[in-house]
């Protein structure tokens, strides 16, 4: 994990921390995180019990409407007895010449037809049968791995343990085991809130809280790489998402609807950031223009309609890029992308792989080198992705040992890398909250030289007594003086 070199300080431009500072982060914060786990965090048993017969019973219902779909009512021509869970039946039903015989969006390696969410999405003929098919595999997921897994690990109290690892990811964010609440669904609202519904705070009087880093890796980024757009997008609201949309959909930005704008953030432009080259960039934003009929204009045109009426109707070969296609098309935008948009973050991403080439490790802005056999674009990514969560990490261990110092009655319970979650007795939540505005940001923003760009972080509570699905946004503005 460190290295005798990294007493110096590796590249004294941006003010590294050095190995000192992470084997002290480390090592206070492993101390910290075992009062975290003794903590724990309560349950809800009779709403977990609750919560589980209400998703079986909505997969249930879900399943239903699955075999009263036409595409249901053929897979029970084919297989009387038919199993929802058979990717096999359904390939049978979707793809032969026995069942709809429609083409397939996708195959595995082998040239067998693939049936997972990404191909079943691509069929909007069938995307009623869809909505209600995901739907129904992630509710027996969740009810797997998420609920009956809680009631594996309470102890006699209702609580759960949580392990939080600190040196088992290649980036040294943490990881954690029995449960893993780190990996707790939190796209999709239904299945949010069946879940953290049961996450309740230690006593009646008291709240559940979770303080969130506001584009904790964002900040980062811009501060690593110093890109003039990265640092402006943070300090003076750049959005650098919509000149994406509009550039990815040939549209102007007057265009660009809040929904256009989000649909390429993940797919384009954080894609780009952690490695992605065009050729699958065009593929999932192509996903967006011919399946998705819920995107329009501003106008209210549909999407894939105003893409044709800009000279593109297909996705084209990727191997020839042919004009007219979107493959050439955004293999362009990704070209400008990275060459008007944030040039000097391309040429440090050169500069950090070539000085990996050199040396078989990267080191991290906060003390830590990262070693070991990586492709082209697990080194740029780590420099952000491990300090983001040492932020975090420092900031957490803080305030649990300032806590105790105060003899407060609140708890630090867990973290998920950029956030921390707490349950803060009523009479102590303004203490809280500056505290954790003190340590996340003020704190942090002191310690760590590194950092060009501001803090900022979001504090959701929950009513008094109530769960982790109720928590809304909470104004600190007037406990730190704003």
């Amino acid at each position: 994990m460190f290295y005798p070199n990294q007493q110096t300080k590796i590249n004294p431009a941006i003010n590294n921390l050095t190995v000192n500072d992470a084997i002290e982060l480390f090592t206070t914060s492993q101390i910290a995180l075992a009062d975290i786990e003794a903590n724990g965090i309560k349950i809800d048993v009779d709403k977990l019990a609750e919560n589980i017969k209400l998703a079986q019973t909505i997969a249930n219902e879900a399943g239903q409407k699955c075999l009263a779909d036409p595409v249901g009512k053929k897979w029970q021509e084919l297989f009387p007895c038919p199993n929802l869970q058979n990717r096999n039946e359904l390939a049978e039903v979707l793809f032969t010449p026995r069942g709809f015989n429609f083409p397939c969006p996708t195959r595995t390696a082998t040239g067998k037809p693939q049936c997972d969410k990404k191909a079943l999405e691509r069929m909007p003929q069938i995307k009623d049968f869809t909505y209600h098919y995901l739907y129904y595999h992630t509710l027996l997921k969740t009810i797997k791995t998420f609920m009956q897994g809680l009631n594996k690990v309470l102890d006699p109290n209702n609580f759960i343990h949580p392990s939080f690892n600190l040196l088992g990811i290649i980036s040294y964010r943490s990881g954690c085991t029995n449960p893993n609440v780190q990996q707790i669904p939190n796209h999709d609202p239904r299945i949010n809130k069946l879940i953290r519904s049961v996450f309740i705070p230690h006593t009646p009087t008291s709240h559940f809280v979770e303080v969130d880093y506001s584009g904790s890796e964002v900040r980062c980024n811009a501060s690593i790489n110093r890109d003039p757009s990265l640092v402006a997008s943070v300090t003076e609201g750049l959005d650098f998402h919509k000149w994406v949309a509009s550039e990815s959909y040939l549209m102007p930005q007057e265009e660009v609807t809040k929904q256009l704008r989000q649909s390429v953030k993940g797919k384009f432009t954080f894609a780009a950031f952690y490695g992605s080259y065009w050729k699958s960039i065009a593929e999932s934003v192509w996903d967006n223009i011919a399946y998705d009929t819920t995107l329009v204009t501003k106008q209210g045109i549909p999407l894939k309609e105003w893409i044709a009426s800009r000279g593109i109707t297909g996705l084209g070969d990727s191997n020839t890029c042919a004009p007219g296609t979107y493959f050439a098309h955004i293999r362009g935008v990704e070209q400008r992308f990275w060459s008007e948009l944030f040039p000097v973050y391309a040429q440090w991403k050169r500069t950090i792989w070539q000085q990996y080439l050199r040396d078989g490790h990267v080191d991290e802005p906060s003390g830590f080198r990262c070693a070991g056999l990586f492709t082209r674009n697990v080194p740029t990514n780590l420099p952000a992705q491990g300090s983001s969560f040492h932020l975090t990490c420092r900031a957490m261990t803080g305030m649990h040992f300032e806590m105790k110092e105060l003899g407060m009655q609140s708890k630090i319970i867990g973290e998920i890398h950029d956030s921390i979650l707490a349950s803060v007795e009523h009479d102590e939540l303004d203490i809280y909250c500056q505290l954790a505005h003190k340590w996340m940001v003020v704190t942090n923003q002191k310690r760590n030289p590194w950092l060009r760009v501001p803090l900022e972080i979001e504090i959701d509570v929950a009513p008094m007594g109530m769960s982790w699905a109720e928590k809304q946004f909470y104004d600190i503005s007037h406990l730190i003086g704003q």
